[in-house]
């Protein structure tokens, strides 16, 4: 019996080395740079080639949407299905990402920033205030929320 009493105390030790061991010790400013590249990545295709598949496909399946067109909160698989109305329907436009911004709360990292899109066509801007929450899992971050809210009206 004190053979098994020690042994499942070992365990019990062990396992909490694993989790501490597992537990990131990335910096605010590496996991901004991680965000801000896996986000450009997205945006390259939905802006680029008018492909949201791979913006859609970075939520997790339990999360929350808001952007100006939803009319509402769109949860989760419904996000999905929601971006990819937009297949083919976005105009090639250049962005910027200005002002990016992490918190980080354990596995979880608020991500913000502004954005600025411009159509190389006819040089109109769009602003936008960007709010993100991540999470880290065991296959990376994903998204579990998303607010896009213009910062100024278009043709304002």
């Amino acid at each position: 019996m004190r053979k098994v009493i020690i042994l499942c105390g070992i365990v019990a030790v062990l396992g909490g080395f694993l989790w501490v061991a597992s537990s990131s010790t990335q910096s605010e400013a590496e996991v901004l740079e991680e965000l801000l590249a896996l986000e450009s990545a997205t945006l390259d295709g939905w802006y680029g080639e008018s492909d949201p598949t791979a913006y859609a496909q970075l939520f997790a399946d339990k999360a929350t949407y808001f952007d100006p067109w939803a009319g509402g909160r769109v949860e989760d698989g419904d996000i999905k299905e929601y971006l990819m109305t937009f297949m083919g329907n976005v105009p090639n436009l250049n962005y910027e990402i200005p002002n990016p911004r992490v918190d980080l709360y354990g596995d979880a990292a608020v991500f913000t920033f502004n954005e600025k899109t411009v159509d190389p066509k006819n040089g109109a801007v769009v602003r936008w205030n960007v709010t993100l929450v991540f999470v880290r899992t065991g296959n990376g971050w994903k998204r579990v929320h998303a607010n896009w809210a213009y910062a100024e009206p278009p043709g304002s």
